[in-house]
């Protein structure tokens, strides 16, 4: 060791000064890559328990919200404000945009959600409400105002988990509207009745007589359900549920649009999970195929929100006849089909002159 004196004072330098040698940085960064690769997924696992909670609580206010409607209405909410096609000859009392409006459910649980100015931008009960059926709307229905409306996100529609984009990204809808409806990321349980069980494109089994807690309005009584209609128990039947791809044309969901097997209004046809487009058939003039199931990004399920507003994470895995039989209201699904198929028939007959 040198020593430098200045005066009384003795500076000291090492002979050599120490460093990192290469080697040693790079078993430090490689430690460093085996504590991050350690901790990612238990951080990525903390950020999906903190998304899945939040998604719990979105369906868990929109229950709550749909057994006020009960309480107050009478009956839990329509996932559609009224019926869509003009081959419902049985359905033609009502012949006005306004009862013909294509209004979703969570468009009519707005006032239950402390969201009453969007639900008096939407205006849905005058000047041809929203999303009315082509062949009884002008046209005039989509003002400014309400395709605003339409493009606000309220964010109780939309679970963290979802990574679908934000506005619709079909099409036939962008060609029309500016700006573009917004998506969401939940669906009514209409129940068991789909594209792969010989209901394609029927209206009174598939819209206003499905088997599950949310049909389409109309003057059939049938499509109107109460509490005391819910025979197997409200803690017994699926109420709400998650969708994926929801700005895409085979899993469509635009929260103020209900739309058979899209939107809002889905059922149990095809397990869960089911991706869009598979197990999917082509339904009237929609341009792709569509299966109307219940997915989500949760890893190995989805949450779904019961009759009596309780969440159950219910896993893909279930059995197929369970997952069919929660989202009916009075029994197995065959054996509803068996009452509502000859129902269905007898009231066709009796109107088909009534055009």
């Amino acid at each position: 060791m040198f020593r430098h004196h200045h005066g009384n004072r003795c500076q000291c330098l090492p002979a050599r000064l120490r460093a990192f040698t290469l080697v040693e940085l790079l078993v430090v960064i490689a430690i460093i890559g085996v504590l991050v690769a350690l901790l990612l997924p238990a951080v990525q696992s903390a950020r999906e328990a903190a998304r899945r909670m939040s998604c719990v609580n979105n369906l868990k206010n929109l229950a709550l919200a749909d057994m006020n409607h009960e309480g107050v209405k009478g009956h839990y909410v329509h996932a559609r404000l009224g019926p869509d096609s003009s081959g419902d000859f049985y359905l033609l009392p009502w012949n006005t945009p306004e009862l013909r409006s294509g209004a979703s459910g969570f468009v009519l649980l707005l006032p239950f959600l402390e969201q009453d100015a969007l639900f008096n931008q939407l205006d849905i009960y005058d000047n041809e409400s929203i999303w009315p059926a082509g062949e009884f709307s002008s046209g005039v229905w989509a003002t400014p105002e309400r395709l605003q409306a339409m493009n606000t996100r309220p964010q109780i529609f939309v679970c963290p988990s979802d990574d679908s984009e934000p506005f619709t990204e079909v099409e036939q809808y962008l060609d029309r509207y500016d700006p573009p409806p917004a998506t969401g990321s939940y669906a009514f349980v209409a129940g068991h009745r789909g594209v792969n069980g010989g209901f394609v494109v029927d209206a009174c089994m598939v819209k206003h007589k499905n088997t599950g807690l949310h049909l389409y309005n109309s003057p059939l009584g049938a499509s109107t359900i109460a509490i005391r209609n819910v025979e197997d128990g409200t803690s017994n039947t699926i109420s709400m549920g998650e969708t994926i791809e929801n700005h895409t044309f085979e899993g469509s969901n635009i929260w103020s649009y209900g739309h058979r097997y899209l939107d809002t209004y889905r059922v149990t046809d095809v397990a869960l999970n089911t991706p869009p487009g598979v197990d999917a058939k082509q339904v009237g003039s929609w341009p792709a195929e569509v299966n109307g199931a219940f997915a989500s990004r949760h890893p190995g399920g989805a949450n779904f929100a019961y009759g009596d507003a309780h969440i159950e994470f219910l896993t893909e895995d279930i059995d197929f006849e369970l997952y069919q039989e929660l989202s009916t209201i009075k029994g197995p699904p065959l054996a509803m089909d068996e009452i509502d198929d000859p129902e269905c028939t007898a009231l066709k007959t009796r109107t088909r002159g009534r055009r």
